[in-house]
């Protein structure tokens, strides 16, 4: 158990770090619509008994503008010569597709709180709940739906309503306060104190439009002189997170 541990946080230490430094700087992530629909290539069905196909959709207040693509020399490009339009006002009196589904699946770097964990038993001490201050950059694939749908009103008019939902699992690490005293260092520690600590793992996140949870496994590693003492050292927990979506 100790050397995958050590093995998972050597991956996040090599691997991670470099990427999140790369990632920050790309336009795609940067770019990316996490609650909004807007411009860019989904997947989509057209037709009633069609598939699912990649296209690129365009969108305006109370319109879709959608291409399909092609391969031109190995590369996928949007075939303007084929548009599909369909009109999305917000209430209209008739409709034809009540609900439309696009679906657009992308990296994911967010920032993650973690304001409840889960701690198993360890030193003698039954498992707890605790808090502690704790933030964390977290790198993942992300899928994203957005569904838009016409329901009828009273009135026999049909009313727009556009739903985000999202999920996303991948890896985190960041930095988190560790709570010293006596009965958590087995007596080394006599004046109680928070220690700085490295918190890593991973998480699974959910989205509905502007509200991201997830849940996490981690790992803190105290960094000062009792790291040796804390019966919580590098000892997993389980924790509920909270997305700020970058």
């Amino acid at each position: 158990m100790t050397k995958i541990i050590s093995n998972f946080r050597l991956f996040i230490y090599v691997v991670l770090l470099p990427l999140l430094v790369f990632t920050s700087s790309c336009s795609s992530i940067r770019e990316l619509p996490k609650f909004g629909f807007s411009e860019g290539i989904y997947n989509a069905k057209l037709e009633e008994k069609g598939k699912r196909e990649k296209v690129y959709v365009d969108v305006f207040q109370d319109s879709l503008e959608i291409y399909k693509l092609k391969n031109i020399d190995g590369k996928r490009v949007v075939d303007t010569t084929q548009k599909i339009k369909l009109f999305i006002p917000e209430e209209t009196k008739k409709i034809g597709n009540k609900t439309l589904l696009f679906t657009k699946h992308t990296l994911d770097l967010d920032v993650l709180t973690f304001p409840l964990k889960y701690r198993f038993s360890s030193g003698g001490i039954p498992p707890q709940i605790a808090s502690s201050l704790s933030t964390a950059l977290y790198l993942g694939y992300r899928g994203d739906d957005f569904l838009i749908r016409y329901k009828k009103t009273p009135l026999g008019n049909y009313k727009k309503h556009t739903n985000h939902f999202g999920h996303s699992f991948g890896v985190f690490f960041g930095f988190t306060s560790a709570d010293l005293r006596s009965e958590y260092t087995n007596g080394h520690v006599k004046n109680r104190y928070s220690g700085f600590a490295l918190t890593s793992g991973g998480a699974f996140l959910i989205g509905i439009n502007n509200y991201t949870v997830g849940f996490a496994i981690g790992f803190d590693t105290l960094l000062d002189k009792n790291k040796s003492h804390w019966i919580y050292q590098n000892q997993p927990w389980l924790g509920l997170t909270i997305g700020m979506g970058l």
